[in-house]
């Protein structure tokens, strides 16, 4: 009976999860996602209780409602420490710290996702220890020391390297990459062309798409306020980049479309007599 309840229970999760993030339907994911708790409360299953009170969290703050959903976070820390559940505990003050993040309390952020990563270590999970890493790089970049923020990264990189995640690789990249531009750093552009790189390589044509997009308006953008050099020197940087023996096999096709947008700024700055 505990076995089919819960399982309703998950149903009712996961369709909650589709509801929010494919959707962007909150207010039905938060229907689903009280259905479940409801169940796993139902058969007294604490660990999906403590589950559900995240997800029921995370839309409450998606929706605003920070402190309704930090209380709810706590509520599930303390049934991960009752049940002695590190995981769940880690959840609970990974999601606090995001909270605190995005309403710009950085010293609570920090502690909460330091916390998290202290037992996401003790679990070895590396995957969940290369998010709150990344997390940890956001805080410092969104606090505006954007020259420590390489350094905060780095352990998230070296271990996302050494598992292949891909997606995680290109997120710090391209953090990185940012970091260094606001300081004004044209190197920052490398960064930028190895996040393009690293979604050709792990054939991740949505992030690649969107990469792509985002860096040939910074560079236009560039052009269009009159920074016509510095313009030029990010586009030869990432071109340079692409040119990497490393990225030989794949990147081709960026390649390609940052020639073509080389050969339109010089033509802007030296149009054709007629």
């Amino acid at each position: 009976m505990l076995g089919d309840v819960s399982g309703q229970a998950r149903g009712w999760g996961n369709l909650g999860d589709l509801a929010s993030l494919a959707d962007n339907d909150e207010q039905t994911a938060l229907a689903y996602h009280q259905r479940a708790l409801a169940l796993y409360r139902q058969v007294s299953d604490k660990l999906g209780e403590g589950s559900a009170l995240i997800n029921i969290a995370t839309v409450q703050r998606n929706l605003g409602a920070y402190a309704e959903a930090e209380a709810l976070y706590q509520q599930a820390h303390t049934i991960g420490q009752q049940e002695q559940n590190l995981r769940l505990q880690d959840f609970a003050l990974g999601a606090l710290g995001t909270s605190r993040l995005l309403q710009e309390q950085w010293d609570e952020a920090e502690s909460f996702l330091r916390q998290a990563l202290d037992l996401q270590q003790q679990r070895g999970d590396s995957h969940a220890q290369v998010e709150t890493i990344y997390k940890l790089g956001m805080l410092v970049y969104e606090r505006g020391d954007y020259d420590q923020v390489l350094a905060a990264v780095e352990p998230g990189w070296e271990l996302a390297s050494a598992n292949h995640y891909g997606v995680w690789l290109h997120k710090i990249a391209w953090l990185v990459g940012a970091a260094f531009v606001k300081q004004g750093y044209i190197g920052g552009f490398n960064y930028y062309a190895t996040a393009i790189g690293l979604a050709l390589q792990y054939e991740d044509q949505r992030r690649y798409q969107w990469s792509l997009e985002e860096l040939t308006d910074m560079i236009e953008r560039m052009q269009a306020d009159g920074e016509r050099d510095e313009a030029r020197r990010a586009c030869a940087q990432v071109r340079r980049q692409l040119r990497r023996e490393e990225w030989a096999e794949v990147a081709a096709p960026a390649l390609a479309h940052f020639d073509a947008l080389s050969a339109r700024l010089n033509s802007e700055d030296h149009p054709a007599t007629r």
